[in-house]
Order: C-alpha cells, then sequence, then structure tokens
C-alpha cells in the first residue's frame, strides 16, 4: 500500500512537471545557500513589460530575504514556500494585477518553481472626481478648472497602487498651493471588476474655504528694529494664500546674509473670522561681526594672507557691511562692501569701493573704484538693477608716474 501512494505521488508530481514545462523561465534567484527559488511565466501571458514585476518580487519576497540567512532550516524553507503565491498575488495587485495564480513545484527539496499566470493589466473604466467647498464660488472658477485638468490618471490608463496614490496627492497639493489650504479627501475609492480587470475611480474633496493673507507676525530680532527688517515682507494683508508666496517671503529674510534660518508658518489650521491666516515668521540671527583669515600662494603673485571682516548691524542700521585686506608679495588689495536693507519702497542699494596695486616686472599699477547698484524684484528668483561705476587707474614704470587712465560706466543686469 505505502508502495503504490508513492508511486502515486510520483506520476502526480511527473504530471505537473510536464504541465508546466512549456512556460517561460523568468528568473532565479541563487543566494549561494542550499535553497533556490525560480519563477516561469505561462505561455498565455500578456505581451508587457515585466521587468518591473521582476524588480519587485526579487526584492519583496519574504522567501529571498529568509534566503539570505545561513541559518535557515528545512521546516521554515516548506512553511515560507507555501506562504509566497498569496505575496505573489499581493505584490502584483499593487502593479494592476488583480488575479494571478501561481502554482508551486518542488523538483527537489530545496527548489521551489512558481509559475506564475498573469492576467491583463488592469485599466481604468471611470473616473468620478467631484471637489466641494468654496472651490465652487465663481471667482475660484480658474482654479476649479485648473485642478479638473490636473488629474493624471484618465479613462484607459494603466492602474497601479502608485499611480492612484500619486493621483490623489498631486489632485491635493493643487488645492492646497493655491488659497485652500485646508482641502481634505472625503471620499477615496478604487473598484477592481476582477473578471474584466477595470478600475472604477471615485475621488471626492473639500477644498474648505479660501483663505486670505492675515498679519504678518515677526519673531525672533534680538539685534535689528523690527522697522528695518519689516520692508522684506513680500506679502499683503487680505491677498489671496499662495504656498509659493510663503517661500518668496521666506528667500527675501534669507538673501539678507543677516539670518541662520527662517521659518515661515502660515496658521490655517485656526483662521480668523473673516477666513485670514495669520503668518509668523521665526528668524534666527547669524553672528553680528565675523573674522576670518585665509592664507595661500600662487605662481603670478606669489605668497599670500587674506583678511575678511563682516558687519551685519552697522551703525546698527542693519546695513551689511563686507570688507576684506588681501596682502600678496606682487599684489595688495582692500575692498568694501555695503548693502543697504530693502526700503519701503522695494528697492535695496549697495555701495562697493576697492583699490588694488600690483607690482609685476617693474609696471605698478594702481586701480581705484568706487560703484553704487540699486536692486529690485525677487533675490534668487527674479531680480534687476542699475549701477554706476567710476574706475581711476594710476600706472607708474620703473619710478616713473607715465599714465592715468579714468573710466565711468553705467550697467542694468538680471540676476
Amino acid at each position: 500500500m505505502h508502495l503504490m501512494l508513492t508511486l502515486l505521488a510520483l506520476v502526480l508530481l511527473a504530471q505537473t512537471a510536464t504541465c508546466y514545462a512549456q512556460d517561460t523561465l523568468w528568473f532565479e534567484v541563487k543566494p549561494g545557500t542550499s535553497y533556490q527559488t525560480r519563477f516561469s511565466l505561462a505561455n498565455d501571458t500578456p505581451p508587457e513589460d515585466t521587468s518591473a514585476l521582476r524588480d519587485l518580487l526579487q526584492k519583496h519576497l519574504t522567501i529571498h530575504e529568509a534566503m539570505q540567512n545561513p541559518r535557515m532550516n528545512d521546516s521554515e524553507w516548506r512553511r515560507l514556500v507555501q506562504k509566497t503565491p498569496q505575496e505573489i498575488a499581493d505584490l502584483v495587485a499593487t502593479e494592476g494585477y488583480f488575479k494571478t495564480k501561481t502554482v508551486t513545484v518542488q523538483p527537489s527539496v530545496n527548489l521551489a518553481e512558481f509559475h506564475i499566470s498573469l492576467p491583463p493589466q488592469a485599466k481604468v473604466s471611470q473616473v468620478n472626481v467631484s471637489i466641494t467647498g468654496e472651490i465652487q464660488h465663481p471667482s475660484h472658477q480658474s482654479t476649479l478648472e485648473a485642478a479638473q485638468k490636473s488629474w493624471p490618471l484618465p479613462v484607459n490608463s494603466t492602474f497601479t497602487q502608485q499611480a492612484w496614490s500619486t493621483a490623489k496627492r498631486e489632485l491635493l497639493a493643487t488645492l492646497l498651493r493655491a488659497e485652500f489650504p485646508n482641502a481634505k479627501i472625503t471620499t477615496s475609492q478604487a473598484m477592481v471588476n476582477p473578471q474584466t480587470q477595470e478600475v472604477l475611480i471615485t475621488l471626492a474633496m473639500d477644498s474648505g474655504p479660501a483663505v486670505r493673507i492675515g498679519e504678518v507676525r515677526i519673531h525672533g530680532l534680538q539685534h535689528y528694529k523690527e522697522s528695518l527688517v519689516r520692508p522684506l515682507n513680500t506679502l499683503k494683508t487680505g491677498a489671496p494664500y499662495r504656498q509659493s508666496d510663503l517661500l518668496t517671503l521666506q528667500n527675501s529674510f534669507m538673501s539678507t546674509g543677516k539670518f541662520r534660518s527662517v521659518d515661515v508658518v502660515a496658521r490655517t489650521e485656526a483662521l480668523n473670522p473673516d477666513h485670514s491666516a495669520d503668518i509668523d515668521v521665526t528668524v534666527h540671527e547669524m553672528e553680528q561681526n565675523t573674522f576670518r583669515i585665509g592664507a595661500g600662494a600662487s605662481t603670478n603673485t606669489g605668497a599670500r594672507i587674506v583678511f575678511n571682516y563682516t558687519d551685519r548691524n552697522l551703525f546698527d542700521r542693519g546695513l551689511l557691511w563686507d570688507s576684506s585686506l588681501r596682502l600678496e608679495q606682487k599684489l595688495q588689495a582692500v575692498t568694501s562692501n555695503i548693502t543697504f536693507l530693502t526700503d519701503n519702497k522695494g528697492y535695496r542699494d549697495s555701495i562697493q569701493n576697492s583699490v588694488t596695486r600690483t607690482d609685476l616686472e617693474g609696471q605698478i599699477t594702481t586701480a581705484v573704484q568706487n560703484g553704487v547698484r540699486r536692486y529690485w524684484g525677487q533675490p534668487g528668483i527674479f531680480e534687476q538693477y542699475v549701477g554706476a561705476n567710476l574706475l581711476y587707474e594710476f600706472l607708474t614704470v620703473d619710478g616713473e608716474s607715465s599714465q592715468f587712465n579714468k573710466a565711468a560706466t553705467l550697467a542694468y543686469g538680471l540676476n
């Protein structure tokens, strides 16, 4: 009797192996231990690129992680082999394959073969997206239309878990970046028909109220009067809320060179009765004065030592003064650059002065430059400037004054 059962098992195993012998070998995992997995795709698998699925299974199946463990034993191996088909179904479902069949065959104790039959990848058959709230007001029509047009998962597109999550996140972000920072998802559903591999999407959002800019409060000032830095505020009370405007405000403060960090927080969770959100700007000032020394050498002008001094609150007026003294064997230079804070009209002025003396092969050149500039716009984003510069140059050869040059220039530029 025992012999007959053994023979029957061998016959069934041979039939199973024959049944799946025509499947296409997909990939194998041989980690260097005595255990091995082999994956095959059924011949009726849809002709699609399966490289992403292969990487998914190689990286995330529990059995592959366990195979790296030198303490793996046969009992644990059998448990993982039985568990793997369900893990395969769960993993490939995230890529839009919702009716996957896996048959396990073990030609030997330490070899597990998984024969996988993939259905066609699911497609979006219907999309129902609705956005309620104040965004429905005619004054917000352009924002509503932009949000609707931004939906990235239309009918007939391939459905994956990542695409579904990204679509929801991007649509919500479109509202959050506009004047609806309290927008939220109220309904989110993706109904899959495993028979037809079609997906019905239902998504509902509530935009919440349209938010306006409230009071802008500045915290953390220690050495600067608020009246000096208040013109750095680029927000206008009553203007529509925009996330990008908060970044512009942050950049306006950071570009002054006076703050180590600037945090801008909109109190959108506690709106005022008029649906405005107060803005808190918290600054952390840099040191008022810094002094640096550097040394080096070059083949043209020899050894050098450079002294740099910065005062970020010159005359207690918030002026930024950068100065340097450069001493080399054949070159000496002193520079001074004073930058004013942005004024109430949005202008930022600077004054540059420098004196440079070079002594090369008996020719001594002394250059004196004086310049002024006026900037306006958003630093680091789009900024314009106009400037004027005066240059005086004295040339001495072999101890005798031989030439005097001067020039005046005007400049316009974009930063």
